[in-house]
């Protein structure tokens, strides 16, 4: 799986280190990336590399190989499974400090960040993903390593938390081969985490539940961006309602489509300005008695996806103050 992933030398560090003792400073050392794909929408990816912890455990070159050669499959599989509708870059840093916990932070710039560390032994996991920071100690267990498909499971969380499949994701999402007996039919004794089979159809919008094509299409990669540079997003466009007012709440900022609709037809329609994080007020339309649905839209743009939402109010007939009810019948003061 490794056969023509893109590498750039940027420094020798790594390299000279395999033969040797780790080096003074943390400097970049190789970038691997997803051959071809041209105008695929490109994940940044730093990859940190400690050749040792704070409580003492090191690298052998063997094991630094193998988090190189993961991270090499890891590049390769992302086009290939994706079937080139993303590609990744992932630029390994040569971490000469000791690696805690406390190390991990998202660099800013970049879509994701992977930390990769001489395992303690008391883990309980291979990967672990948090929001857009994944962790992984070296060895991850004999049977992962050198294996990019585990980084790619972990990648794979981020994706499901960052996209917005037209369909939705499939029950379990990066799980979801463990509950699909066809799936795990096609690789006899692997682990149901990481069949490439699963994943190529999650990335492409080719997993069939109840009928339905879920996961995300190859389209979409491009429409909704990446992390850092984000496309159509969902604005999370918000109506509600009082006794007086409509309030809209949305990620967007410009003017909002507001239209008043009564038994089905619409009677008027307003714009609305609207500024992300803050929320915005208009007057109900009341002119007549019984149900209403006010609905708020906001275009697309390249940031944001096109959105309505809707909410229904009531209009009931008002006894004037100044109207009081005697004997059963209504007499103005």
């Amino acid at each position: 799986m490794r056969s023509n992933g893109v590498r750039l030398l940027v420094g020798l560090a790594l390299v000279l280190g395999v033969l040797s003792a780790p080096p003074a400073i943390a400097a970049d050392t190789v970038v691997y990336e997803t051959p071809g794909c041209a105008g695929a929408p490109t994940w940044s990816i730093r990859y940190h590399l400690y050749w040792s912890s704070i409580t003492g455990k090191t690298l052998d070159p063997s094991q630094r190989q193998q988090a190189l050669d993961s991270a090499e499959d890891f590049a390769d599989l992302v086009g290939e499974l994706g079937q080139c509708a993303v590609r990744v870059r992932v630029e390994v840093v040569d971490e000469a400090a000791a690696y805690s916990d406390a190390a991990r932070t998202l660099t800013p710039g970049y879509d994701a960040d992977f930390y990769r560390y001489p395992r303690e032994g008391d883990e309980g996991y291979s990967g672990l993903t948090q929001g857009r920071m994944a962790t992984f100690p070296v060895p991850s267990g004999s049977h992962w390593e050198p294996n990019g498909l585990l980084l790619l499971h972990e990648w794979l969380h981020m994706v499901v938390n960052f996209y917005i499949p037209p369909n939705g994701w499939p029950h379990e999402d990066v799980h979801g081969a463990c509950h699909r007996p066809d799936y795990q039919a096609m690789r006899p004794g692997w682990s149901c985490m990481i069949l490439p089979e699963w994943f190529g159809d999650l990335m492409t919008g080719k997993v069939i539940e109840d009928g339905i094509a879920k996961g995300l299409p190859t389209d979409q990669w491009a429409y909704q961006g990446t992390p850092e540079h984000p496309r159509h997003l969902d604005p999370e466009l918000s109506v509600s309602v009082d006794s007086q007012n409509v309030s809209v709440s949305t990620d967007y900022t410009g003017d909002a489509r507001l239209m008043f609709s009564h038994g089905g037809s619409e009677v008027s329609e307003a714009l609305l300005p609207v500024v992300s994080g803050v929320e915005s007020r208009r007057r109900l339309d009341t002119t007549r008695l019984g149900r209403w649905t006010v609905c708020a839209s906001t275009p697309e743009v390249e940031a944001f996806r096109a959105a309505t939402d809707c909410s229904d109010y009531l209009v009931y007939p008002r006894i004037h103050p100044l109207v009081k009810i005697r004997k059963g019948a209504r007499q103005a003061v």
